[in-house]
């Protein structure tokens, strides 16, 4: 079996001049068109370059891609165009996704947060994942604004409770919730203190009235996520499937159509991803199945959310206005 030359996974054609895997053919492709990119290795120019390491060293990547003959010369076209780039560079806008927040965020990732501050922290994020969204595909960009504001608005609502379930679910532990990584809220007995200045609601009701929300989180989405195991790569492939969903209300029939088609090359990116990890075809099929019923694991989280915000705007409880819209929106 013919070993792609740069990470030593199984290949499937030639690429630029050389037998690599789709996968290096697509970074080739990016690293050779950005304009700003890190051209200097962080250690001794000594990295690991296998397909088993998540993170490859990008400029020791690109050195092997040049030693084994891929050449720059033969990209003439400028725009990512093949079907197997969509997750990959969905991917590779993430590091600078987490920078921004970052900087927004400041201090809020280092401590723990209540109700309030996740909100604010939903608000600000919101203009942060749709300019993350514009970036990364380019069909959503050419979009008209009607449909990205239906598509962005439907997606975000899932978003905020897929990263944070999947955070928990890679953490190993269920006792606290994690808004983004590294981000954990309070306990539920502190999480809505202070929530009821406009309400005759004490503490101890509002623990009462909310604590079912996370038990049903708990074993109803979160337990079963951390049994499935998803990689980085398929949750990605995840969101990607979210966001081009052509069910959404709002949307007008050739955008339907373009969600439609993107959804199916994301079907056969996550085939191609495991075929190149030398799965078998039975394991490929296991795993989209897994990533379907995830996204039944999703909406079933983002329900939950949009009832415990219904419930804060019925009793009066501290609320933010525009997330709470679009979840109603989106409902």
């Amino acid at each position: 079996m013919i070993r792609c030359a740069v990470c030593d996974a199984r290949v499937i054609e030639s690429h630029f001049g050389a037998m690599v895997c789709r996968s290096c053919s697509a970074f080739f492709r990016r690293y050779v068109l950005t304009k700003k990119r890190r051209t200097q290795c962080s250690g001794e120019n000594t990295c690991v370059i296998n397909h088993n390491v998540r993170k490859m060293c990008r400029p020791c990547r690109m050195a092997k891609c040049l030693q084994v003959g891929m050449a720059p010369t033969r990209i003439t076209d400028p725009i990512i165009s093949k079907s197997t780039d969509k997750i990959l560079g969905f991917m590779d806008n993430f590091p600078r996704l987490q920078n921004e927040r970052s900087t927004v965020y400041g201090n809020l990732a280092k401590k723990q947060i209540n109700f309030t501050t996740t909100t604010m922290i939903m608000e600000a994020d919101y203009r942060i994942s749709r300019s993350h969204i514009v970036r990364s595909f380019k069909e959503f960009f050419l979009t008209p604004k009607n449909n990205q504001n239906v598509l962005f608005d439907n997606f975000y609502t899932r978003l905020i409770v897929a990263e944070s379930v999947f955070n928990v679910a890679n953490s190993g532990t269920t006792q606290n919730y994690r808004v983004k990584e590294n981000q954990e809220t309070l306990p539920i007995d502190k999480f809505y203190l202070g929530e009821h200045k406009n309400t005759k609601l004490t503490d101890s009701q509002i623990n009462i009235l909310f604590e079912p929300f996370w038990m049903r989180g708990v074993t109803q989405v979160i337990k079963p996520l951390m049994e499935l195991k998803l990689d980085f790569f398929e949750f990605t492939a995840l969101l990607g499937l979210m966001l081009f969903d052509e069910s959404y209300k709002g949307i007008d029939e050739e955008c339907a159509k373009m969600c439609y088609q993107i959804r199916n090359i994301i079907f056969r990116e996550i085939t191609t991803y495991h075929s190149e990890k030398n799965n078998p075809c039975s394991k490929s099929f296991d795993r989209m199945a897994d990533i379907m019923y995830a996204l039944t694991l999703m909406e079933k989280a983002r329900q939950l959310l949009s009832d415990q915000l219904t419930l804060f705007c019925l009793h009066k409880l501290n609320h933010n206005e525009q997330i709470c819209l679009i979840f109603k929106e989106t409902s």
